[in-house]
């Protein structure tokens, strides 16, 4: 079993090392937003009052506290510099695990940060590096690279085939009837268009079948050239017409794409390289933390189909993120945030800046009930509501209750999520701009 299993997981090295270079400028690209999303609640330019951490929960956070800014500057002086190595064909285990667990801290520190794709993918090939063996003819790196690609095609798909919205042209349709996700350049042509819901309906069903094609095609030998020339025109559409920091995914889905491409072999000794089988005594190890890799890139994705997720009529754009490749989905806008503090029987109402006019998720309201409570330690009470409106269709209120009736007990927190009416969005909104 372990046999035939590295006989599938390691291949010839390929372009293993233009993928460590390309890697190294992906995080070279995705590093500055690192830095200013995980800085929220730091005070300065950062428009964040308080930091969101990723991991919840019980409601309770796994948070990591922000380093000082002398470490902060350190790591990602150092973070820089490794990238630049990368960049320039330097090959170190110490250097990708260095910088993948840079990712991993501040990630872990701002769910804004762990949201893209873009940076998780990045984190995933740096991973898979970290496994390779740069002195031996043959390299995991490769499958574990492919599985991150496969994997972000295929859940992409099955998010938006299990979201009715998408496949019935309403996420499309939001999206693009007045210009919203296309550049400044795009913008206009796309209002302009005016495309019944059909179109979009179509569409939607064009996207799913490209998407598929490219998970499915990238997999065999005969299909492979044509799928990659699909995915390098189907990311050069959305690099062009989309807002300019989408296009850093496109160069990741592009780095990858290389993963499943061999070198022309120039010598029957070279060739010989493919047959060559895996001394199992050396990558025993090796093989076990791949496996593990593979099966956190799977699991991850997976995890948002357990049940007790939200129903699909109060679902909304973050709230099953990270690490799930929900692209286009679904467009979202924030209409209204109140944060409000019962002390000693009366009301106090907090009033919401910055990124905090973006809440949506339930990481958003229990930071914003802690930071409420922080700024109030004697309050009995604390309700935070935002209110969403999804594909200009529906309109969400999402309600927090903190709750706690002694100081030595432990809050009651609960969450509710229902859909309301223009009437009655119209009505609480002109309600908190009143307090």
């Amino acid at each position: 079993m372990s046999g035939k299993f590295a006989e599938w997981l390691y291949l010839p090295r390929g372009f293993t090392g233009l993928i460590s270079r390309l890697t190294g400028l992906l995080a070279l690209l995705i590093a500055p937003f690192i830095w200013f999303f995980s800085h929220a609640g730091s005070g300065g330019i950062y428009p964040m009052p308080y930091n969101v951490p990723t991991w919840l929960m019980n409601w309770h956070f796994l948070a990591v506290p922000l380093p000082p800014e002398p470490v902060n500057i350190l790591f990602f002086a150092l973070y820089t510099v490794a990238a630049l190595a990368l960049m320039a064909g330097v090959q170190r285990r110490t250097l990708y695990l260095f910088m993948a667990a840079v990712i991993l801290y501040y990630c872990a520190r701002e769910w804004l940060v762990a949201c893209f794709h873009w940076i998780i993918l990045p984190f995933c090939f740096l991973l898979a590096l970290a496994l390779d063996d740069s002195k031996s003819d043959k390299t995991p790196s490769r499958r574990l690279i492919q599985v991150a690609i496969v994997s972000c095609y295929l859940f992409g798909v099955l998010q938006k085939l299990t979201y009715p919205d998408f496949w019935q042209g309403y996420s499309f349709s939001s999206f693009f009837a007045d210009g919203f996700a296309a550049n400044g350049i795009f913008k206009p042509l796309f209002a302009s268009l005016k495309m019944p819901l059909f179109a979009w309906l179509a569409f939607s069903w064009t996207i799913l079948v490209v998407e598929t094609y490219l998970a499915v095609g990238l997999c065999f030998a005969k299909t492979r050239l044509a799928t990659a020339i699909t995915g390098v025109l189907f990311h050069g559409g959305i690099m062009v017409t989309m807002e300019p920091i989408i296009g850093i995914f496109s160069l990741v889905m592009w780095t990858g794409y290389l993963a499943f491409f061999n070198k022309r072999q120039k010598t029957e000794a070279a060739s010989a390289t493919n047959t060559e089988p895996v001394n199992l005594s050396l990558s025993a190890l090796n093989m076990v933390l791949c496996a593990a890799l593979i099966a956190l890139m799977l699991l991850m994705p997976l995890r948002i189909y357990l049940p007790g997720g939200p129903a699909n009529d109060v679902l909304t754009l973050f709230d099953r993120t990270p690490w799930t490749y929900g692209m286009f989905i679904m467009r979202q806008e924030v209409n209204g945030v109140n944060i409000a503090v019962t002390v000693s029987g009366e009301p106090i109402y907090i009033r919401p800046t910055g990124w905090v006019l973006q809440g949506s998720t339930n990481n958003d309201l229990i930071a914003a009930a802690n930071y409420a409570v922080k700024l109030y330690p004697q309050a009995s009470l604390v309700k935070v509501q935002t209110i969403i409106t999804v594909n200009q269709r529906r309109n969400v209120l999402k309600t927090l209750l903190w709750q706690k009736e002694a100081a030595s007990v432990e809050p009651i927190i609960t969450r509710t999520a229902q859909v309301i009416d223009d009437e009655k969005k119209t009505e609480l909104i002109k309600d908190w701009q009143i307090k």
